[in-house]
């Protein structure tokens, strides 16, 4: 079940499934039953626990050497919506959304995913996913506190802080080079 923590007045989110399951049986006979599971179990009461998540593509260096890194973005990105925004002042733009949970009093997190093999055996949440979606690069945003299936956060507009257009022709132009 999902868990909210504040340390030092930001929030925490975490939803992921316990390290560690054991299940006792009491019988009416007096016997004791602790069967294997078969794997941990995420167990939730209902969506309003289960934070909303905002993803992005984040163009992030990944080299730990000197030069720089370069690339573009996946084509597959492009099967998200049709209209894309490149948010050139990254700073800024989290400062508008800490504001607009601020407003609203809602708990939030943000960070970029950490992508893992099918074996792994750590904590899961909402800033892991699977191996096989690494392609998408991505940053997540987690607000929880909302009791609707949907929900807008009003940070107002992006105009002075990134470019938007539709998302093929933004994805397809998109070249990065991150200097160490």
């Amino acid at each position: 079940m999902g868990t909210f923590v504040r340390t030092a007045g930001r929030d925490r989110i975490n939803i992921g499934q316990p390290r560690r399951v054991r299940l006792t049986i009491r019988l009416r006979d007096g016997r004791t039953q602790q069967p294997e599971l078969a794997a941990p179990v995420l167990m939730n009461r209902g969506w309003s626990r289960v934070p909303h998540i905002y993803c992005l593509t984040a163009v992030c260096g990944t080299s730990t050497g000197h030069g720089a890194d370069t690339g573009a973005l996946d084509l597959r990105l492009n099967q998200f919506g049709e209209r894309a925004a490149v948010i050139f002042n990254v700073p800024e733009f989290l400062s508008r959304v800490e504001r607009a949970c601020n407003t609203a009093s809602l708990a939030r997190d943000y960070g970029l995913v950490e992508y893992v093999e099918s074996q792994h055996h750590g904590e899961i949440n909402c800033f892991t996913k699977p191996a096989n979606y690494a392609w998408q690069k991505e940053c997540r945003i987690a607000i929880a506190g909302i009791d609707d299936d949907v929900y807008r956060l009003e940070v107002g507009s992006l105009t002075d802080i990134a470019t938007i257009g539709p998302a093929l022709e933004v994805i397809e132009s998109a070249k990065f080079e991150i200097a160490h």
